[in-house]
């Protein structure tokens, strides 16, 4: 009898092992998904996408390489602004603060063109550009709508 004990908690040790094991597994690979899509998302909204999805190299937002980018593989940023100083913005960003700067070739798009003067703090963006350290030369601004 102590043995069938034994077995049927070792049984159900496994099987809870397992449904954890499964659960955290499940969860990694939504986020490994999720940053596929938002990487293929970025690809064909602002840069060269290729036929798999990706973009080509230096492509995006019209970079000139890897070095020196950050955010969403070094490619660009998305974050809410929480300050505009003339034509610099403080974006917060899930890993940092960026300060961003908007220069005279910098698109900033609405549903139409856009300019630095309908950008407002607390507004999400889609930024992409030149990174040297935590500041951006901004090529590109996109507006992210809020959504009730």
């Amino acid at each position: 009898m102590k043995k069938n004990i034994l077995w049927i908690a070792l049984a159900v040790v496994l099987i809870v092992g397992a449904g954890v094991g499964g659960y955290f597994y499940g969860v990694e690979q939504g986020k490994a998904q999720a940053a596929s899509v938002r990487e293929r998302f970025i690809a064909e909204r602002f840069g060269t996408a290729q036929p798999n999805g990706q973009a080509a190299p230096g492509q995006f937002f019209g970079g000139q390489g890897a070095t020196g980018r950050t955010g969403m593989g070094g490619r660009g940023a998305t974050g809410t602004i929480k300050e505009i100083q003339g034509n610099t913005i403080l974006v917060s960003t899930a890993e940092q603060e960026l300060k961003v700067q908007v220069t005279a070739d910098t698109r900033i798009t609405l549903t139409t063109q856009g300019s630095i003067s309908d950008l407002k703090v607390g507004d999400r963006i889609i930024i992409g550009g030149q990174t040297q350290g935590n500041t951006m030369t901004a090529t590109q601004i996109q507006i992210i709508p809020n959504i009730p």
